[in-house]
């Protein structure tokens, strides 16, 4: 192996090594301010069972959950970059496309344009998501119950409605997002496929 191609394998390894411990620092990141989260809900669950239902703790729940919300998808996207240009280094620059974890084997093999394999019926950052929109539903239920509604036909209403209105706003606005980084990458894969 000549020095030139010595020198360029070194930085390919460092370029993917970087990629992919970028990809594991963010899912850490979303992995820390979930268990951060979690925390403060059952704090202020705890404080509200002793001093009883304010208005303030539930305002802020409900604000904490929003960003969570937010936060969560932001974290997700660029995870999507990070580990998927890890992919794409070790499929065009290394040649191992057996090995791949997002990307079909064989383009044939994925019926999305990405080349994407997204077979599952519900990943992690679902889960997440769905998460910060149940805590978030939940602290509008205690909210109209804090201004002294006591109906409990109203309070499940205000249950449904704010998931079901949360769940679109997911779906309609911060899905997009995703399916626009899956696209970008898939391109990028595909214009190096066209290279090779």
């Amino acid at each position: 192996m000549s020095p030139e191609e010595a020198n360029r394998h070194e930085n390919l390894r460092s370029v993917y090594e970087q990629y992919y411990l970028h990809a594991r620092h963010v899912e850490n990141e979303r992995l820390w301010f979930t268990n951060i989260f979690a925390a403060i809900v059952a704090g202020i669950l705890a404080y509200m069972s002793q001093a009883g239902l304010t208005w303030y703790a539930c305002s802020f729940l409900i604000l904490l959950s929003v960003l969570g919300l937010l936060m969560s998808h932001a974290l997700r996207i660029s995870f999507i970059k990070y580990s998927r240009m890890a992919e794409i280094v070790v499929r065009r620059e290394w040649k191992l496309q057996d090995y791949s974890v997002f990307y079909a084997k064989k383009k044939a093999e994925s019926p999305y344009p990405s080349g994407e394999e997204r077979a599952k019926l519900i990943d992690l950052s679902q889960i997440f998501h769905v998460f910060y929109i149940l805590v978030c539903s939940l602290s509008i239920v205690l909210l109209i119950r804090a201004f002294g509604s006591e109906r409990l036909v109203w309070s499940i209403l205000t249950a449904v409605i704010s998931v079901v209105m949360l769940s679109l706003f997911y779906r309609r606005r911060l899905y997009k997002f995703e399916n626009e980084a899956y696209r970008k990458m898939g391109e990028i894969d595909r214009k190096d496929d066209a290279e090779i």
